[in-house]
């Protein structure tokens, strides 16, 4: 396994971990962050085509979910609750 792709692992579990405790401002950078190391360890590092489409639809999903909290923390501080699903 590749460094990038490594990290980028690790971002996204740390992001998910983070969600799951409703640390929704930490999950938000964390995701962002582990969707750069896939982009890099895609552009430089992963080479098969099956593996290069499987994480670039990881990358969609990891970032429509950032959006979506991101939107989510808006509603709360402008004094709606927010419903998130995992």
């Amino acid at each position: 396994m590749s460094i990038k792709f490594s990290q980028a692992i690790d971002f996204i579990n740390k992001a998910q971990k983070s969600d799951e405790r409703q640390n929704f401002r930490e999950a938000i950078v964390l995701y962002e962050s582990g969707v750069r190391h896939l982009l890099d360890a895609l552009e430089h590092e992963i080479k098969g085509e099956t593996a290069r489409e499987a994480i670039t639809q990881k990358c969609l999903l990891y970032r429509e979910r950032a959006e979506e909290l991101r939107q989510n923390i808006g509603e709360s501080e402008s004094g709606r609750i927010a419903q998130t699903t995992v």
